[in-house]
């Protein structure tokens, strides 16, 4: 990226912050927390002499079903890292299964009908497991942010400063600072936007990586604008 300004133009700091893997829970506490509201209303609601059983656990399983697919699907975002390769090959997968599912139903190997099946297991998913879910996580959640306030690299035009959770503070030139930029894991960067940023800071002594950067397009965009005009002013 060319700077066309000079030094006026220029941005005055750039921020990266390197969150924990936990952020990549606040699906599941949104989630948690949507199912609450929806469950505890829709037990306020119903009256259970007018319904049938059935009747009145088909929602609850379906928002049950769809809260264990989010559990494993977060715990797989947080336990492994996904790169371009593993994720088209993820999506072939799936989508192959699917392939042999819609197969085995043309041919009735399996009835359509059985799949039903699956809204007729009662979960027992009920409001309070919901709520107590959903603030845990978004406990976790809140901490991760708060200790990203703390912990982060702020690169200004004349320093690079960083910044450790217990107040530690280290501060380099920004002579002949250079970076890397990743995106390893796929799933990361639909979630935040997410990456891995690696700069190489002149006496630092090892590169500080930052594994968990939001918006880490915007991030380098804005690190170019800033390296683009102290070369110029250099």
């Amino acid at each position: 990226m060319v700077a066309t300004g000079s030094l006026g133009s220029q941005p005055q700091g750039v921020v990266l912050r390197d969150l924990s893997k936990g952020i990549f829970l606040y699906p599941l506490a949104i989630y948690s927390l949507i199912s609450a509201i929806i469950e505890y209303f829709g037990e306020k609601s119903s009256n259970p002499a007018d319904i049938l059983p059935s009747e009145a656990w088909i929602h609850s399983n379906v928002l049950s079903l769809i809260w264990v697919v989010m559990f494993f699907a977060n715990i797989f975002v947080v336990s492994f890292d996904v790169s371009t390769g593993k994720f088209l090959i993820l999506i072939l997968a799936i989508t192959l299964i699917g392939l042999i599912v819609v197969f085995l139903i043309h041919y009735e190997i399996i009835q359509i009908g059985s799949i039903g099946n699956l809204f007729n297991f009662n979960l027992e998913i009920r409001t309070h497991f919901y709520l107590m879910t959903a603030l845990i996580l978004g406990v976790i959640v809140l901490l991760t942010l708060v200790a990203g306030l703390f912990r982060y690299v702020r690169i200004e035009a004349n320093e690079v400063l960083v910044k450790g959770i217990l107040g530690d503070v280290k501060r380099f030139p920004t002579t002949k600072l250079h970076y890397d930029k990743k995106i390893i894991d796929v799933f990361e960067f639909m979630a935040l936007r997410a990456g891995t940023i690696i700069l190489h800071i002149l006496g630092a002594g090892e590169p500080v990586e930052l594994h968990t950067v939001p918006n880490v397009n915007k991030k380098a965009e804005q690190m170019d604008a800033l390296l683009s005009v102290l070369k110029i002013s250099l």
